[in-house]
């Protein structure tokens, strides 16, 4: 009998040592955005990067930290049609896409002379900013003008095929200016800035003050000005003329040679009302627009740089990736479990990232009569979960969840700050078939403690009834070895 004893107590041994490695490695974790249950609070916000590099490997959410590292933004770009905003005067191209040339540059007021009238003042410079700018300041009086003239342009060939692309920002515009294009002979083809025009004709590059003006007019479209002998037949020069007032204009762009016009990114819409959207390319944006993706832009963009580009933002609970959480007993509430998770969020406060209107809101998944805790640390630092159990910072939520109601939002924190770690806990009675859906392989956390299940999850398996059973659940254990001993016919 003592041998048959030996046996049971080492085959007890060998499914405790089997099983407890199974729970400690299992891979179950919490089902967050695939399961309505579990709660999944979000970070939102506007993020601005300071630049972003085309033609690169890197992603809209990769950044560069204080000492020049790359990383990547835990989150996504907000689940929503346009997410991008970008400004056509904040596109810098590199150095080889410069018009004409890399040395002879529209945008370069060494290139440029001007005429003036006797009572009329005018300036051209380039000055040092990120995107390579021609700026413009002419005081013009009444009865007079003044010309700025680029004479470094020679194009015969497909003339009218050609698109006259320009972009500027305006800060000043009284009276009219105008951007012309001629041939050797005097005909003309012109650009208006007029306050009292409209945008959208095909001919009018800005009707009034503001940034990002975008015109990419056919040239063959224009109508044929000027004192030559009617027939255009090739660029020469490009002219800025002021006519009876004042322009003070940054342009960022002055192109004649593409025989198509550039794309400045793709928009989802909804053009018909069908509920589909559709691609709709962005060719003469205005201020500030979005698109769907930064990497839709055309191909004179490859290798630009894109300073102050904005994206919608969005980290929840699945990106944050840090999640603890247990189901606990809970027969004293007449549930089958008290179900409790920690979730901490965090925006890295860096110079090449901005971050606005940032928010923490969350969707209450149970009606309130199940919640035990909700509640929320602004500053959590680098503390673990299990030092911050006693914090005196923690603010409770449990009047806003009870108000908001089931599927209800709740704004947890509405002043949210880079650099700080806000950590959010929260304690649900919940059943069997709720855990079953609130789980899953592959799921993301671990449990509050580190242990695979959650303590009371092991106590329920099997090797944690036996433990229970040797440290305090006596009879349960001796009755189930009074089991197996009688089938194997050892005792009375």
């Amino acid at each position: 009998m003592r041998n048959r004893l030996q046996q049971v107590f080492a085959l007890t041994a060998v499914l405790l040592m089997a099983t407890m490695p199974a729970a400690a490695q299992s891979s179950t974790g919490l089902a967050v955005g695939t399961s309505d249950k579990v709660p999944n609070p979000e970070f939102t916000g506007t993020v601005e990067k300071a630049a972003h590099q085309l033609g690169t490997n890197n992603t809209t959410l990769d950044y560069q930290d204080d000492n020049g590292n790359w990383k990547t933004l835990n989150g996504s770009l907000a689940n929503e049609s346009n997410p991008v905003t970008l400004r056509a005067d904040n596109l810098a191209f590199d150095a080889a896409s410069q018009f004409p040339s890399e040395s002879n540059s529209t945008l370069d007021a060494s290139e440029w002379t001007t005429t003036s009238g006797t009572n009329s003042d005018v300036s051209v410079s380039s000055p040092d900013a990120d995107v390579q700018t021609l700026s413009v300041d002419a005081n013009v009086a009444n009865t007079e003008s003044v010309t700025m003239s680029f004479d470094g342009v020679s194009i015969t060939s497909d003339v009218g095929k050609r698109v006259f692309w320009a972009a500027a920002n305006i800060q000043t515009l009284n009276g009219t200016a105008e951007l012309v294009i001629a041939d050797s002979d005097g005909d003309e083809k012109r650009l208006h800035l007029n306050g009292s025009a409209s945008a959208n004709d095909a001919d009018v590059l800005a009707d009034g003050t503001g940034n990002g003006f975008v015109s990419q007019a056919d040239v063959s479209g224009l109508a044929v000005e000027g004192s030559g002998d009617g027939t255009f037949d090739g660029i020469q020069s490009i002219k800025i003329i002021v006519n009876d007032g004042d322009l003070d204009a940054d342009f960022t762009t002055l192109s004649t040679d593409r025989l198509s016009k550039v794309s400045y990114g793709v928009q989802h819409i909804d053009q018909d009302g069908d509920n589909t959207t559709e691609n709709v390319t962005v060719y003469e944006p205005t201020g500030a627009y979005d698109v769907h993706s930064v990497d839709s832009l055309g191909a004179p963009f490859d290798n630009a740089t894109v300073y102050g580009m904005e994206f919608d933002y969005v980290l929840d609970a699945a990106d944050a990736n840090n999640a603890e959480y247990e189901f606990a007993d809970a027969e004293e509430y007449n549930y089958d479990s008290r179900f409790g998770v920690y979730y901490s969020y965090e925006f890295p406060d860096v110079q090449d990232l901005d971050l606005r209107n940032a928010q923490l809101t969350d969707t209450v998944t149970f009606p309130s009569s199940r919640l035990l805790s909700s509640q929320y640390i602004e500053g959590a630092g680098t503390s673990s979960y299990e030092d911050l159990e006693d914090s005196s910072a923690w603010v409770d939520l449990v009047a806003d969840y009870e108000d908001a109601g089931h599927n209800g939002t709740v704004t947890v924190d509405d002043t949210i700050q880079q650099g700080v770690r806000y950590v959010v806990y929260q304690e649900w009675l919940v059943n069997d078939d709720d855990e079953d859906e609130m789980t899953t392989s592959g799921g993301i956390g671990g449990p509050i403690g580190g242990a695979a299940d959650g303590f009371i999850g092991f106590l329920k398996s099997i090797p944690g009834i036996l433990i229970a059973g040797v440290t305090g659940y006596g009879v349960l254990f001796k009755n189930w070895i009074g089991r197996v001993l009688s089938g194997l016919g050892i005792g009375g």
